[in-house]
């Protein structure tokens, strides 16, 4: 590693959870930081070459521009680089019931030039995760890490403002000097668990406001047209605060970064859709085609029946990401204490469920010809959950478009529940797929 450009981790001392005692204590952890990432970077390229590439592709990004220009506005400052965090776990055991908990870094208004560019911040396996202290910590010190980027300056201590160790040799030598950009955290991104139990955002359930940008409930959910109350007023960030602190929560530590909104919160495609009501829609659609359509003396052989269909649909379309099966406990789950069965979902990785929006399609207009109210539904949210997929690519994507198959989805979506007799697909829809995105 003697020529490696990249910097020494930077040790820092974390409560966690000890898997032996069951108690909580104190342990190192190395982790790099977003101040000497972007440091690294300005060792083999120049600012001004980053920042110029970004100018090329901010249009793309409406959002990361608004909130550029309102940071240049709070802090007084020109020529700023706009980051990204990442946060999700990744399985490693054999059986995947283990996961590494990652931070990466990225350049989201450069992904033309740097799609791919993800750099590793901090991972640490999940059974070490204290609720509650762990990320607190770690966040509090990236947020000071974002500190030294909005001034553009070395630190001249650690983040619990000690002085440097002994393994911060480098560190000391480079305090109080320039890092040679200014940046900012523009954008963080995650699932639905770390949404909630690491940033402490609202969740899908409780009698107050599930959503960290409006005031919708579980009670005004299903209302996805452009006159639902909950449109009326979106929160701005002090809003958000001031809600959260009225309800007794706690700010997670991450907003004490510089210029850090409820804003720069994104909800992926993957998580609102892949696995999210693309999920359900399959799972409901599926579960109604082997109970009506397909033939077996057991529901576990004409789910077979209908996976000997996809099956074909893979070799035909050459679908990388593909199921190995499909069985009943994939459309539905049955609890043991109460011998109820879960709503419908297709219980499937994200790629293995987008390779099967095509399929749902063409198996609906297939088998569903019926001229009933259900059925006609059926095909029509199927045709427009297709649609939503094919403005996926960078020649096809406008914003416009995306938010009116969105929409229609949802609307055709919750038509479905309202048939009588047919609810067979599971009766909410995320608000983010349609109004976000």
């Amino acid at each position: 590693m003697k020529a490696s450009l990249w910097p020494k981790p930077y040790i820092a001392s974390v409560p966690a959870f000890c898997p032996k005692t069951g108690d909580e204590k104190q342990v190192d952890v190395a982790m790099f930081l977003p101040h000497e990432m972007i440091a690294a970077l300005l060792r083999v390229n120049e600012g001004m070459d980053i920042l110029r590439l970004q100018e090329e592709e901010l249009s793309n990004r409406r959002d990361i521009q608004e909130h550029l220009e309102a940071f240049k506005n709070e802090f007084r400052v020109d020529n700023v680089l706009a980051l990204g965090l990442w946060v999700d776990g990744v399985p490693y055991s054999h059986d995947r019931t283990q996961s590494v908990e990652c931070v990466t870094l990225n350049l989201p208004a450069i992904s033309q030039h740097l799609a791919d560019l993800r750099l590793p911040l901090l991972a640490f396996p999940k059974f070490f995760l204290q609720k509650g202290a762990t990320w607190d910590s770690v966040f509090s010190i990236l947020a000071w890490s974002f500190r030294c980027l909005l001034f553009g300056k070395w630190p001249l201590q650690r983040h619990c403002q000690s002085p440097f160790l002994d393994s911060d040799s480098e560190r000391r030598k480079m305090a109080g000097r320039d890092i040679g950009l200014l940046a900012c955290l523009a954008e963080l991104r995650g699932d639905w668990a770390m949404f909630k139990d690491t940033l402490n955002l609202p969740g899908w359930q409780g009698k107050g406001p599930i959503c960290h940008k409006c005031n919708c409930t579980l009670t005004e959910l299903h209302q996805v047209s452009m006159d639902a109350p909950w449109r009326s007023h979106i929160l701005s960030h002090d809003e958000f605060v001031a809600r959260e602190r009225a309800s007794g929560k706690r700010l997670c530590n991450l907003f004490s970064s510089p210029g850090f909104r409820n804003s720069c919160i994104k909800h992926d495609w993957l998580h609102c859709v892949d696995l999210g009501v693309g999920a359900d829609f399959l799972g409901g659609t599926f579960q109604y085609l082997v109970d009506s359509y397909f033939e077996g003396p057991s529901k576990k052989a004409r789910c077979l029946a209908l996976f000997k269909e996809i099956q074909e649909y893979y070799k035909e379309t050459n679908a990388e990401s593909r199921l190995p099966t499909l069985t009943p406990g994939m459309l539905t789950k049955e609890n043991k204490k109460s011998n109820k069965k879960s709503w419908p979902k297709l219980r499937a990785k994200a790629g293995e469920a987008r390779a099967l929006i095509s399929f749902c399609r063409q198996a609906v207009h297939k088998y569903c010809l019926k001229d009933t109210e259900f059925e006609s539904r059926l095909r029509q949210a199927a045709t427009s959950l297709e649609a939503c997929y094919a403005l996926l690519s960078a020649s096809q994507w406008t914003l416009a478009k995306m938010q009116t198959r969105a929409r229609k989805f949802a609307f055709y979506f919750l038509a479905l529940t309202n048939c009588e007799g047919k609810k067979v697909l599971k009766t909410w829809v995320s608000e983010c797929c349609t109004a976000q995105l």
